[in-house]
């Protein structure tokens, strides 16, 4: 997905919840989750509003990759530009792991130019002094410092990406800043292809200066209103707001009477989405996917063993034998191996298929799949997985491969 920099560059302050999709290539099933965050802001010369903090938790062993950007804004027609942006990452025991102050200097330069491409975003000037990092990170929570190397003032923006968003999304994210100069639009991703994702936004007055009555509105970008809150305990699902927080590890509990804001929104269908949060103060707005946390416990099929997904009437998902639809059961239309019918007798110890397009029974378990003992000619078969239209079997018995 390409960045929106004509948007994201205005004036009025905003904070961007953008769309992208990550889809699993096989089966065709996709994850939601938070996978980019980007907030402009004009970094001044004061104590009060020259830093922007931007923290993070990952769940997963992946690359990350850090850019604060000025100069390069220039080619946007972006005034003012910050001549020196620097980033510094950290880790949970403020620990810096990494900075930069010019990408183009970076060992791994040439692996970012790859690694923006992937992700959509946008080049930078080769010899621009706008900072860059790409690193690989392991589970766990992170800060990026953003600031000016020399105290000269200016409008900027910075950008995190999970480039492996397949496999690894942002469980939370949040962003700090004076609310005197914009913050901003950070722009967490997300997208569930077939399903939507829940989404939790606070936002509090933080630290000397702080707003004294932070808002939140979401909008779409035609300013359509999705929701809206201006003080925390007056929403529908002020209930749920401290023990949600609780859950992703967000601090401090909002207390009732307090001017902070907050909304969930439940199911939010997949789109683009605008959060406006105008402020005059030093402001912290997060951002967690609480799918998990207020989806039911999925149900559990007892001949194979699936796990049904949320938001997906009559599908599951098993460890060992795959994705599979029941709503034709005993019929059932496996990921892989098409239309397939489960005998009544079968249990999760012992599986009794028939295979439509094979036109033959199978049987297998859990702890021999994918072998299978075909009924029709008595041959054991070893299916090789992930392989579909066709098929592709070693017949261990008689030797060779065959497809169906």
């Amino acid at each position: 997905m390409k960045n929106p920099i004509p948007d994201v560059l205005e004036n009025s302050p905003k904070v961007w919840i953008s769309l992208t999709a990550f889809i699993l290539l096989v089966p065709s099933f996709a994850f939601s989750g938070l996978a980019l965050i980007s907030t402009r802001h004009k970094l001044g010369s004061e104590e009060s509003n020259n830093t922007v903090l931007v923290d993070f938790e990952i769940a997963a062993d992946t690359d990350i990759l850090f850019r604060h950007i000025g100069p390069t804004l220039a080619n946007f027609g972006v005034p003012g530009t910050l001549p020196d942006p620097v980033l510094e990452v950290y880790d949970a025991t403020n620990n810096m792991i990494g900075s930069n102050d010019h990408w183009g200097d970076a060992a791994n330069a040439a692996e970012m130019v790859t690694a923006s491409a992937a992700v959509g975003a946008f080049v930078l000037d080769s010899a621009s002094s706008d900072a860059a990092l790409l690193m690989p990170l392991g589970p766990g929570k992170y800060r990026v410092k953003i600031f000016s190397d020399t105290g000269v003032s200016g409008t900027s923006i910075s950008e995190v990406y999970a480039t492996s968003p397949r496999t690894v999304l942002f469980k939370t994210i949040s962003i700090e800043a004076s609310g005197n100069s914009p913050i901003g639009r950070p722009y967490p991703g997300f997208l569930n292809v077939f399903g939507s994702s829940s989404i939790m936004i606070r936002a509090l007055g933080v630290g000397p200066g702080a707003s004294s009555d932070p808002s939140i509105t979401v909008q779409n970008p035609d300013s359509t209103i999705v929701i809206s809150n201006d003080n925390w305990d007056d929403g529908p699902d002020a209930a749920l707001i401290n023990p949600l927080s609780t859950a992703v590890g967000f601090s401090p509990l909002l207390v009732p009477g307090s001017s902070d804001s907050a909304v969930l929104i439940d199911s939010l269908e997949p789109g683009v989405y605008i959060i406006l949060n105008p402020s005059d103060g030093r402001i912290r707005i997060e951002i967690a996917d609480v799918t998990s946390e207020i989806e039911p416990e999925p149900i559990v099929d007892p001949l194979i063993g699936g796990a049904s997904l949320p938001g997906f009437e009559d599908w599951f998902h098993s460890d060992w034998f795959g994705y599979y639809g029941t709503a034709f059961a005993p019929w059932l239309l496996h990921i892989e191996h098409g239309a397939i019918y489960r005998h009544p007798d079968s249990t999760n110890a012992s599986l009794f298929i028939y295979d439509d397009a094979m036109s033959a029974w199978w049987w297998t378990n859990e702890g021999i799949y994918p072998s299978l003992y075909r009924f029709t000619d008595g041959s054991w078969l070893w299916y090789q997985e992930w392989s579909k239209n066709p098929r592709w079997f070693i017949n261990l018995s008689k030797g060779g491969w065959e497809s169906w």
